[in-house]
């Protein structure tokens, strides 16, 4: 039995399918990492460029908001001393 390569809008929906299992796959290790456990269904962003969900921690405590993404926010890239501020 032979297969036939998918072509055209085929091919990218395939693409785009292995890539978002690849990125899910991704958050449960992080999520693992952390000792985080995923709870809600994952949500992908910009054109399948980062992807985060509602998850525990183990002390069962509900976490607010996405707790893992795949890529840094502004917030968590900003310096580790906070928000600076301008003295007048």
């Amino acid at each position: 039995m032979t297969t036939t390569p998918a072509t055209g809008s085929d091919a990218v929906a395939e693409a785009d399918r292995r890539f978002r299992l690849w990125m899910r796959q991704n958050l449960d290790r992080a999520a693992a990492r952390f000792g985080l456990t995923v709870t809600g269904e994952p949500v992908f962003g910009w054109r399948n460029r980062s992807i985060s969900a509602l998850g525990d921690s183990s002390d069962g405590a509900p976490e607010d908001g996405p707790t893992l993404q795949s890529r840094p926010t502004a917030a968590a890239s900003s310096s580790p001393r906070g928000p600076t501020s301008r003295a007048r």
